[in-house]
């Protein structure tokens, strides 16, 4: 059975979110964030023992969460502009060329980010096809494009199931971080029909036997 993905809709799902990329960079991965970052990502608690990853972008997403036995294992989010600067999270770090610049004035560029998966269940390739196929349910409802920056083994996994293209956009988001990402894109009113097949297909053939992570970004 496939995992459904769903829209995190209310503050309890969304914390919940939130506190699983806590665990996972924080806890798992050992990041923190940057003092002055320019995305404002920081540490907060919640009163329960938890903490949750917020930044200046939690609010301008669609936060997109796996759940299995009403525990989310899963996390990712869709960002649009910030109304203040129009710019979308990544632009803090580097610059889109004009035709992406125009994309995401106009509405019809997302930007992905936030994926994490709980250790349990990082072998499960199932819980990240769920949610892309979410996320190809709302790139086609909107015809919007979406660009993902990350490395280059994810962006692999990008370009084979959502046919997302590497660009020359490579950056750092801070000077210590071992690689570059890179800025992967999708077209604007792509047709995802054969992708989303090719989603189906991983989710429903995806079992729990342990596999090498992919990772989260």
């Amino acid at each position: 059975m496939i995992r459904q993905s769903k829209i995190l809709s209310n503050m309890t799902e969304i914390d919940a979110a939130r506190s699983l990329l806590h665990r996972v960079y924080h806890l798992e991965q050992g990041w923190s964030p940057r003092a002055g970052n320019p995305s404002e990502q920081r540490i907060q608690p919640l009163g329960d023992g938890r903490h949750r990853f917020v930044d200046a972008y939690d609010d301008l997403a669609t936060w997109i969460g796996t759940l299995i036995d009403d525990e989310l294992v899963g996390c990712v989010r869709l960002v649009r502009v910030r109304s203040s600067d129009g710019k979308l999270e990544a632009e803090n770090y580097c610059t889109f060329p004009a035709h992406l610049r125009q994309l995401a004035a106009a509405g019809r560029l997302l930007e992905g980010n936030r994926l994490a998966v709980a250790e349990s269940h990082r072998g499960n390739l199932e819980v990240v096809a769920s949610m892309l196929l979410l996320c190809v349910d709302i790139l086609t409802a909107t015809r919007a494009a979406l660009v993902v920056c990350t490395g280059s083994r994810m962006g692999r996994f990008l370009r084979r199931y959502l046919g997302a293209a590497p660009t020359d956009i490579t950056f750092k988001y801070a000077p210590d971080d071992p690689e570059p990402v890179c800025a992967y894109v999708t077209e604007p009113g792509a047709s995802f029909t054969e992708y989303r097949a090719m989603l189906v297909e991983l989710a429903e053939t995806a079992s729990s036997q342990e596999r090498e992570p992919i990772a989260s970004s």
